[in-house]
């Protein structure tokens, strides 16, 4: 192992040892039966057979089987009453970042700032392994989420500083919009926290960013993540990046070739803009070859606010607890962003949470003829949707969002008291004929555990069904993703043999085949 370290500049540059083997798998064709095989015309499971050969659907019978001539030579897979559906896309990622990140400690089921604390002393006297301490001697935490601790509760840079003041502390709040650190992890970064060591934003978002991972490690940790993913049913999405990641994202994905089925989405810096997309006009619209050896550039990420747990979503009312937030961007800003996007070929992926956000994006981007995303949407109205509809504006939410944030006493009530009830009207959406679409952002990833969330709303009036979640995840995505032609999310003849088996309790992906190959199984 070899270390640089750079403090100041955020930098390090670690060469890690394997942890996984390069290996090729080969597919076979299958002939799985099944009491609940997915009919994608019906939108219904039904009793059926469905045959794969070379990674295709080639064929699929419900009610009666098929030939024998035509199943001849293929492996046998009975799921019994498990469920065969299309493998999930998911519309919102971050894999490449949190390819990295997941390195780090996780302080996601920690419900309070001790038991982060004793968390990362378990791991500074190595009784916790972990893969960043070990090498760079610095503690990285990750998906901290304060909104479950007990009310009064506080984690800040001055409890880390007591607790750790020899050691670089980095501490990053689940949604990556807001991060704690003691004074030497500041220093290590190069930032200026606020008093209580709180960095928001941007700088927040590009920590991971600063862990300069060699090519070689990064192809690890990337093969690392993916294998993670398979196991929640994913199998593609929409990845987004930095402009300045694209280049060695794309050297690194080379080498995983037919892993994932991704579309890119970048977030443009500095005045970088050779970035080229490649201008869609309609949803409907065939982009790209079926076989693409990279990731297409389709999306352009654009951020008009922050988020709810950092206290930086734009609402046109104040917080419980804190003052109201305008938005990144004036009106005039925003459009000339948008203008230039359309003129790269890119589709505005317009992240905006709060309803003043909300109505900005909406506001700007109907005033070019072209497709547009808004990412999150939490806030999202009736009045909203009605000014969308018929236009080219589409949405993509996070369901996950809902089922960790939303019940009594959480975080949307913590911040936003009545208001946070009507947040996520999945329900509504789904009946004002606005595309739409579900990703988790990663937070966690794994749709099964987002459904719930879209299941099981805090405002059951607003609850749509399982099967309508688990399409949110599929064709949905892939509809409004420019994706459809290597991953369609369909169980269908002629498509892709990418598929999920799902146990009957839907808590768990017991299979998942990527073109025929399993690459997952329990």
């Amino acid at each position: 192992m070899v270390k640089i370290y750079s403090p100041g500049q955020g930098i390090y540059r670690v060469y890690f040892s394997p942890t996984m083997q390069d290996h090729d798998s080969k597919g076979v064709d299958h002939l799985i039966t099944g009491n609940h095989i997915w009919n994608q015309e019906k939108r219904s499971f039904l009793r059926g057979e469905v045959i794969v050969r070379a990674g295709y659907v080639e064929d699929i019978s419900f009610g009666n089987p098929l030939p024998s001539d035509a199943t001849r030579g293929a492996e046998r897979l009975s799921l019994g009453d498990d469920l065969l559906f299309p493998a999930f896309l998911d519309s919102h990622m971050h894999l490449y970042q949190w390819s990295i990140s997941r390195q780090g400690i996780n302080l996601n089921g920690c419900r309070s700032s001790m038991e982060i604390v004793n968390t990362l002393e378990r791991v500074k006297n190595g009784s916790l392994p972990n893969r960043f301490f070990e090498e760079m001697g610095v503690l990285i935490g990750n998906d901290y989420d304060e909104s479950r601790f007990v009310k009064g509760e506080n984690l800040n840079g001055d409890l880390l500083q007591r607790f750790f003041p020899d050691t670089s502390v980095i501490l990053r709040r689940i949604c990556g919009h807001k991060a704690i650190v003691n004074e030497m992890g500041a220093d290590l970064l190069g930032v200026e926290p606020d008093l209580f060591g709180f960095i928001l934003e941007g700088k927040a978002m590009e920590i991971i960013w600063g862990l300069n991972i060699d090519i070689r490690t990064a192809k690890i940790f990337l093969k690392e993540a993916i294998k993670e993913l398979h196991t929640t049913g994913v199998v593609g999405g929409v990845e987004i990046l930095p402009s300045s990641r694209i280049d060695e994202f794309k050297e690194v994905f080379r080498k995983m070739s037919g892993s994932m089925n991704l579309a890119i989405s970048i977030i443009k810096e500095g005045d970088n803009s050779s970035q080229k997309g490649i201008f869609p006009v309609n949803w409907d619209e065939e982009v790209h070859p079926h076989h693409c050896s990279d990731p297409p550039i389709i999306f352009q990420k654009l951020f008009l606010d922050g988020s709810i747990g950092s206290r930086t979503a734009s609402f046109s009312e104040p917080y419980t607890d804190g003052p109201m937030i305008p938005t990144i961007h004036s009106d005039r800003a925003l459009e000339e962003i948008m203008g230039d996007a359309a003129v790269h070929g890119l589709v505005p992926m317009m992240h905006c949470i709060g309803d003043r956000a909300v109505s900005q994006a909406i506001r700007i981007a109907v005033k070019f003829d072209r497709p547009f995303r808004l990412e999150h949407a939490e806030s999202i109205t009736e009045k909203h949707l009605a000014s969308m509809k018929g236009g080219k504006g589409a949405l993509s939410m996070q369901p996950n969002f809902s089922a960790q944030w939303g019940r009594e006493g959480g975080l949307y009530e913590r911040a936003l008291g009545e208001r946070g009830k009507v947040l996520n009207p999945f329900r509504t959406i789904d009946r004002s004929w606005v595309p739409w679409c579900f990703g988790t952002d990663m937070m966690p990833p794994g749709p099964l555990f987002a459904i719930k969330g879209a299941v099981y709303p805090q405002d059951p009036s607003q609850s749509i069904s399982t099967i309508r979640s688990l399409q949110g995840f599929t064709t949905n995505v892939s509809d409004i993703s420019f994706i459809r032609q290597r991953s369609p999310g369909t169980l269908s003849i002629g498509a892709p043999a990418d598929l999920i088996v799902i146990d009957k309790t839907m808590i768990n992906v017991k299979k998942t085949f990527k073109k025929g190959i399993v690459v997952h199984s329990l």
